[in-house]
């Protein structure tokens, strides 16, 4: 089995440590995680990969580092990435759609199950959100239950109460939440 390159980087956040990866093609993830960089377990993320050890640092992983800060400085709504998540056809059509919630508002799984064409869909989608390997950037955290209520988040629902909150407080739109 050929593995992939990949570069690793600890990022320092107002709510927690994340834990990045990038190849030469874009960010493979981004994950909260309050571990040492040296004793992230990349095969949790994917048995694909290959971590370089080298002092290179991934331009992905750099821009990444950037756009976060901006992001948690009330600056950046949107993220200009590249992305490179490995995942099922349905995975990318779902992180795809998480993409196009707007910054401050919410989105229930039934609007995006229904959003895919795919009304039936809400469990998968509610699963496959879960599975988002880069948060923040796939907002999922913008994604609530049908009953208006917050479900579970990768990173703890404190977290997303957290995200939520931030950026309704800095969004253009002012959006409903709740």
């Amino acid at each position: 089995m050929a593995t992939i390159p990949l570069h690793l980087l600890s990022i320092t956040s107002p709510i927690g440590q994340m834990i990045a990866g990038a190849t030469v093609e874009g960010i493979c993830f981004c994950v909260f995680d309050e571990n040492p960089l040296n004793e992230f377990d990349t095969k949790s993320i994917s048995p694909f990969f290959e971590v370089e050890t080298d002092q290179f640092l991934n331009p992905h992983l750099e821009i990444l580092e950037i756009q976060l800060g901006e992001y948690f400085e009330g600056k950046r709504k949107e993220f200009s990435i590249p992305i490179a998540v490995r995942g099922t056809e349905f995975q990318h059509k779902v992180w795809a759609l998480l993409q196009n919630i707007p910054y401050g508002t919410t989105q229930t799984y039934k609007q995006q199950s229904e959003n895919l064409n795919q009304p039936l869909a809400i469990r998968a989608m509610a699963h496959t959100s879960g599975q988002n390997p880069i948060s923040i950037v796939i907002p999922c955290h913008r994604v609530i239950g049908t009953n208006g209520k917050m479900t579970g988040y990768a990173g703890g629902l404190w977290r997303k109460k957290w995200l939520l909150e931030f950026e309704r407080i800095n969004s253009p739109l002012n959006g409903t939440l709740f």
